[in-house]
This record gives structure tokens, C-alpha cells and sequence, in this order.
């Protein structure tokens, strides 16, 4: 009876399938050839004009250059000096983007002016374009290549003579070269942006690819070289054709040879477009398989259909049968047919339903028992599944991670114990305050605070202090209540922050210092006028007193000794010379250290370096802080080894860091009984020349010592020091490729050591000292 049933079933489902499917695949076949037609046609049409507009873009463009190349060769650029040909040349590479560089030649073959200087001075005659060029009025060009100029740079030539408007005699050549970049850069829109998934070339009259998607395929040959559609191309044939390439695609390729445009011929060049026809078609394809799925939807629905009018009649029955054989088969779970109709298979039904009901009534209990246990079984894998992805997910975090329940460690993260420097089993053996301990203020994980998020200090086990960001969070493990806390690094952040900060103060009190110089400056300037004026008095003085004394001496004959300003002529006749010098001598100490202090004072370019004799900057350095030293100490000097070499440096900075040294030397004294030395010598096995200020003050401390070129680190915090001295000293010393070291014994004294690079060659033949 079921065969029967299903039969019945069967014959239904495809009568309807048959009237509804028939009539749809017709009509989706026949609308899917018209597509298809269309398509190919309006592809072919479009590919064309791609190809046209490309290649009249690029006729057009290298036309516009070949018209700067004539207006070029037309002015009057060789009878001009070399400095403005030079000049010309690089505005008209500023001027035109599109130039690689631009180069005149004169008629013996060398080059006058370039934009790269570096060939200035070079031949060309060898080179046939050149020799062509001359005896041409045309332009002559040079198919493209890859410049020497910068790697992967592809230019193309274009040389032109130049000829003199009055005796119409070539006079010279302009050789310029282009870039390819605009023509490239239009061949890559046409193949990445106006044709997605589809390849554009162009090609030259060789069949070597000058651009396309890949810049490495430049001169290489053409992979479909050998087939009808290049060859065409090649020969000057513009067109479309289908074919199959190299790799048994079935595509379409537009071809367009390039016309040129006034003097420019095309060159041989052309532009081929291909498209595979997987591509073309891929509308058409998409109305097939829009109409495969409309016919599949319609199939299902006939046979829904179907189903339901037969299930009317024969569902109950079925229904009967097969909960019968279930229950036969030990199924006691059977669903309650439903089947209100009054008649004899009702009755059926209902009988069937209370025989289901009454066995698994005996059942219920045995159900229940292993429904329970089933579902705590799928718990356990579930909770154990997530326990293990959230491992897997924190040992591959870069973000330290732990787990605290009950105030214990539960778990950890290798990332964690990093940052801590402590192993992970020693962390799952802390407790809460284990971690709070190794802080340096007062934090709190007790249960229930939620959202946690600070920044704080920690001291590692390995003694190393650390800033990190600390979150903490309340969760769920293993089923009970715990706490997750997150930490990271931001040391180094915090290191760079405190770099910045350091670095502003600097340019704060570098800014101070350039103020004072600037003031010093003025002064210096001030007291030199009338310092000027007292030298001059001072000679006319000397020269007076020389032309009066025979007349005083006569009268001191004659009348005897006598009064003049205050003072007997027999002392005074002794005295003046010694005043007269004392006047002159103190002028011209003036106006030294006047000059010193203008130079220490000028704004200069510090970059630049000079030669200099380390033996002037010392004592340019000694006689502007003598009135400091005279203050601090009664036992100054300074051993000077005389011809040492020269070495490369900017005299004013150097002045900068003695005067520093020495201002740090007096500083250290504690009394004006201990005395300061300043000697230079020559290191030959270092190959440098050496300066020490030696102190016999109160020393650094160890500590201290380690620190002392630190920007902003200081010991005379309360006398105004800023700390940026020897740092500032030490920065300079760096930048002339030298060294400054500090050795200190407390109670002894400090030594300052310079140590800079003299001129190579120089270490050989020593210079004479400088007066």
C-alpha cells in the first residue's frame, strides 16, 4: 500500500513540474544567446574606443613635447654664457615635469650644460644619434630605454640641432630625455581602473612592452608575439579580433597602431587591449544562473504543491505506519497525530494516539534520567572547549594577564610574567598582595571593583622599575567568581615622554644663552668706542711728554725741583713713563678681551668648520674668564705644548666648552689656596690632540659622577644651575668626532679631558703655534 502511495506522489510532483519548468528554460535559453550576441558586440566596440583614446592621448602628449623641443631649439640659448644655459636648462626641467634631464652640446660633441651637472664636460661625439643630429633639421629621436640617471626610470630621447637665425648654420645640439611616467601611467589606468580584471600594452616596433601592469616586464618581448594580433598590430593594423592566446583562453584584443601627431610618426608603436570572454560574458552567464536558480525556486514550489494534495488524503495513514514501525523499533516518543476529519481513519488516528500516550507514560521517568545526564555532559565539553580557547588567545597576547580568585593567582600569561620578571610558576604560587608589594603606591583588587584602570610604578624582581597601565575586570572562571587584571608596558612611552619634556627646557635655556650672547655683544661694542678713543689719547700722550721733557729737564736746571699736578718734577719725570704705559698697556688689554668677547658672542653658522689651532681657542677661552679665575684662585696655569697639529672645528663652539670647563673648575674650588691647570698636548697614538682642566677642588661623587653629563642634572641647583653645561659641552665635542671624559677622586680634585681628531695628514708636519 505505501509503494502505491508514493507512486501516486511521484506522478503528481511531475506533472506540475512539467507545466511550470518547460515554457521558463525556452525562454531563458533564448534570452541568454540574445545577451550573449550583445555583449560581444558592445565589447568589441568599447575595447576599440579604449584603445583609440589611449593612443591619441599618448600621440598627443609626445607631439606637445616634440613642440618644446622645437621652441627650444629656436631661441637664442647657445649664445648665451654658460651660467645662463646652466640656468635655462634647470628651469625648463622644473618647468616640464616630464623631463629626466636636458643637456646642450656644442658642435665638437661636449656637453656645456646640463641638469645633471655631473655630466658637464662629457663627449657625446661617438654617438651616432648625435652625428645624425647634426646633419638633420629634423628632430631626432631616441626609441624608449632605462636612464643611468636613477634606477628604473624609462625615458624616451629626442635631439634636435640648433641652428644660428642669422648664418642658418648648426651651432649646437639640445638632447633632452623624457620620462615615460604619464605614458605608462595612462596604460596602467587603462589596464587596473577602466578594465578591471583585463591587460593593456603598449607595444614598440619590436614587440617589447614599453608599459603595462608589471613595471619588471619593460623591453621584454611581448608573450603573444608570434600571434596574427601582434603581428597585425606590428604592421601598422588597427582592429579587434577572438582568438585563443597562449594559455587556451578564449579573448578579445583591440589593437591601435599610433598615427603621430605633426613631426611624431607613431614610432612603430601601438596599444592592444585584451579581455577574456569569461569576462565579456559574464552578464550573459549571470541571466543563466539567475534563471537556473528561478527554475529550481519553481520546481520546489510545484513539487510543495504536489505534496500537499496528495498529503490530505494520504498523511494520516502514512503517519500511522511509520509511528508504528518506530515504536516497534523501541521509539516510544512518538508526536500526536493530528487528523480532526470524523470518519473511519479518525478514528483510527485517536485509537493510535492513546496506545502512544499510555506506552510512554511507562516511560517518562527513564527519559528524564538520561536527558539530565546528556545536557551536564554537554556543560562540561562546553565550558572545558571555552577554558582552552581563552588560553590559547592569552598566551599569544602581547598583554600581561592574570587571574585572581579567592585572592589567589590562578593563572598567568607568559607576557605577564615577562613584565614582572618573575617565572609563571612563582606567580601561581602568589597571593594578592604579592603583586600590590612589588608597586609603589597603594592599590586595591578586592572582589567587586570593577573597572579598574590606572597607571603606576612597579619594581621587577630583577630590581628593574617599570611604568605600566593596570586594568582589572570581574569575570567568571570555572564557574565561580574571580578577578582578571591586565597590565602593559608603556615604559618606554613614559622614557619618551620624559626625553620630550628634557629637550624643551633645553631649547629653553639655549634660547637664554643665544639672549646673553646677543646682550654680550652690545656691551662689547659699547665699551670698545671709548676704549679706541683712550688708546689713541694715550699715544698722543706719550708722544707729547717725549716732545716737553727737554724743556722741563732745562727748567728743572735752572730753577730746581718743583710742583706739577701734585708731585715733585724729580718723581714725577720717573713716574709718567711707567703711568703712560700702565694707560696703554690697560687700553690694549681692553680692546682684547673686548674682540674675544665679540667673537664669543657672534651668531654663527655652527655647522661650519674650519682649520684652528686648539692653542688660540685655549687662550681666547683664559682671557675672557680671567677676571673668574682671578676670584677663585691664586694658583692658575696652563702648559702649553706647542706646534700641534690643526684640527677641523668651529672656533666659537670649542671656545664655548673651555669657558665652560674653567667656569666648572673655579666652581669647584673651595678656597683660593688650590690651584687650577690647563695643558695641551698631542696624543699620537690616539692620533688626536688632548686639552685637561685639572681642579684641585672637593671632587664628584661616585654617584654624581655617572650622571654628570646628563642634561639637567646638577649640583648647584640653588646657585641657578640648569644642569645643561657639560651636557651641552659634551654634545659639542660629539659633533667634532671627539670625546669629553670626566674623572673625579673626592677630596683630590677633578679632571676634565678632551680629546678631538686632528686633520688627516696633519699628525705628520706640526703646525706653528700661533701668536
Amino acid at each position: 500500500m505505501r509503494t502505491k502511495k508514493t507512486s501516486l506522489r511521484r506522478k503528481l510532483l511531475i506533472y506540475f513540474l512539467f507545466l511550470s519548468l518547460v515554457p521558463m528554460v525556452i525562454v531563458g535559453s533564448i534570452a541568454f544567446l540574445i545577451t550573449k550576441r550583445q555583449l560581444e558586440r558592445s565589447t568589441q566596440a568599447h575595447l576599440s574606443d579604449l584603445a583609440r583614446n589611449c593612443g591619441w592621448e599618448i600621440s598627443y602628449y609626445i607631439g606637445e613635447v616634440y613642440q618644446d623641443i622645437k621652441r627650444i631649439r629656436e631661441s637664442d640659448i647657445v649664445s648665451r654664457d654658460s651660467e645662463a644655459i646652466q640656468k635655462l636648462t634647470i628651469d625648463l626641467r622644473e618647468a616640464h615635469y616630464y623631463y629626466d634631464a636636458i643637456s646642450v652640446i656644442d658642435l665638437k660633441g661636449t656637453i656645456i650644460a646640463s641638469t645633471r651637472e655631473e655630466l658637464i664636460g662629457q663627449s657625446r661625439a661617438d654617438r651616432t644619434w648625435f652625428q645624425k643630429t647634426l646633419q638633420s633639421r629634423n628632430i631626432v629621436p631616441i626609441d624608449a630605454y632605462l636612464a643611468e640617471s636613477a634606477v628604473g626610470t624609462v625615458v624616451f630621447g629626442l635631439n634636435a640641432s640648433i641652428v644660428d637665425e642669422k648664418s642658418s648654420e648648426v651651432i649646437g645640439v639640445i638632447a633632452a630625455k623624457v620620462k615615460m611616467d604619464h605614458i605608462a601611467e595612462r596604460v596602467r589606468i587603462l589596464d587596473a581602473r577602466t578594465l578591471p580584471g583585463n591587460h593593456a600594452y603598449l607595444l614598440n616596433r619590436s614587440g617589447e612592452i614599453l608599459a603595462g601592469p608589471d613595471e619588471m616586464d619593460f623591453l621584454k618581448r611581448y608573450r603573444l608575439y608570434d600571434f596574427p594580433v601582434v603581428q597585425d598590430l606590428l604592421a601598422g593594423k588597427t582592429g579587434i579580433t577572438r582568438y585563443k592566446n597562449d594559455r587556451n583562453e578564449d579573448v578579445i584584443s583591440a589593437r591601435y597602431a599610433l598615427v603621430g601627431d605633426g613631426d611624431f610618426d607613431g614610432w612603430g608603436w601601438g596599444i592592444i587591449v585584451t579581455e577574456p570572454v569569461s569576462v565579456t560574458f559574464r552578464a550573459a552567464y549571470l541571466i543563466r544562473n539567475i534563471m537556473i536558480a528561478v527554475v529550481v525556486v519553481i520546481a520546489l514550489l510545484a513539487a510543495v504543491f504536489s505534496i500537499i494534495i496528495s498529503k490530505r488524503f494520504s498523511r494520516p495513514i502514512i503517519e500511522v505506519s511509520d509511528s508504528a514501525l518506530r515504536i516497534a523499533d523501541g521509539d516510544l516518543k512518538v508526536t500526536e497525530i493530528r487528523y480532526d476529519s470524523p470518519d473511519e481513519i479518525g478514528d483510527l488516528v485517536a485509537a493510535f494516539n492513546k496506545m502512544s500516550a499510555d506506552l510512554q507514560t511507562t516511560t517518562v521517568s527513564r527519559d528524564l534520567l538520561a536527558n539530565e545526564i546528556t545536557e551536564r555532559k554537554r556543560a562540561e565539553t562546553a565550558l572545558r572547549e571555552s577554558e582552552g580557547k581563552f588560553r590559547i588567545l592569552s598566551e599569544q597576547s602581547q598583554l600581561g594577564i592574570a587571574i585572581i580568585q579567592n585572592g589567589l593567582f590562578k593563572y598567568t600569561n607568559i607576557a605577564f610574567s615577562e613584565i614582572v620578571d618573575c617565572s609563571v610558576e612563582e606567580i601561581l604560587l602568589w597571593k594578592t598582595g604579592d603583586f600590590t608589594r612589588l608597586t609603589d603606591s597603594a592599590l586595591s583588587l578586592e572582589q567587586g571593583q570593577e573597572g579598574i584602570s590606572r597607571k603606576i610604578q612597579i619594581n621587577t624582581r630583577g630590581g628593574e622599575v617599570k611604568w605600566i597601565e593596570f586594568f582589572a575586570k570581574n569575570i567568571r572562571y570555572s564557574g565561580r567568581k574571580a578577578e582578571m587584571i591586565t597590565i602593559i608596558d608603556i615604559t618606554g612611552k613614559k622614557r619618551a615622554e620624559e626625553k620630550a619634556r628634557q629637550q624643551q627646557q633645553q631649547l629653553i635655556e639655549l634660547d637664554r644663552l643665544a639672549s646673553l650672547g646677543a646682550l654680550v655683544a652690545g656691551v662689547a661694542h659699547e665699551i670698545n668706542n671709548p676704549n679706541q678713543t683712550i688708546m689713541s689719547n694715550a699715544n698722543r700722550i706719550i708722544e707729547t711728554w717725549k716732545s716737553i721733557v727737554p724743556i722741563l729737564e732745562e727748567y728743572y736746571e735752572e730753577n730746581g725741583d718743583f710742583l706739577a699736578g701734585g708731585l715733585n718734577y724729580s718723581r714725577m719725570r720717573k713716574q709718567m713713563p711707567v703711568y703712560q704705559r700702565g694707560i696703554a698697556e690697560g687700553a690694549k688689554s681692553i680692546g682684547l678681551i673686548v674682540s674675544d668677547l665679540k667673537n664669543f658672542a657672534r651668531q654663527e653658522n655652527y655647522e661650519r668648520h674650519e682649520e684652528i689651532n686648539i692653542n688660540r681657542v685655549v687662550n681666547s677661552s683664559v682671557t675672557l674668564a680671567s677676571d673668574y679665575i682671578k676670584k677663585a684662585t691664586k694658583r692658575f696655569s696652563f702648559e702649553i705644548e706647542e706646534n700641534l697639529p690643526m684640527i677641523k672645528g668651529n672656533f666659537q663652539r670649542l671656545e664655548q666648552v673651555m669657558i665652560n670647563l674653567i667656569q666648572n673648575a673655579c666652581q669647584a674650588l673651595q678656597n683660593n689656596e688650590q690651584g687650577i691647570l690647563i695643558t695641551t698636548s698631542f696624543a699620537a697614538g690616539r692620533d688626536c690632540v688632548e686639552v685637561k682642566v685639572r681642579d684641585e677642588g672637593a671632587g664628584i661623587a661616585p654617584d654624581n659622577l655617572t650622571r654628570i653629563k646628563d642634561p639637567f642634572f646638577t649640583t648647584k641647583r640653588v646657585d641657578g644651575g640648569m644642569g645643561l653645561g657639560l651636557s651641552i659641552s659634551a654634545t659639542i665635542i660629539e659633533d667634532h668626532q671627539g670625546s669629553l671624559t670626566i674623572a673625579s677622586e673626592r677630596g683630590k680634585g677633578t679632571t676634565a679631558s678632551i680629546c678631538l681628531p686632528v686633520i688627516p695628514g696633519e699628525s705628520g708636519s706640526r703646525t706653528k703655534q700661533d701668536p
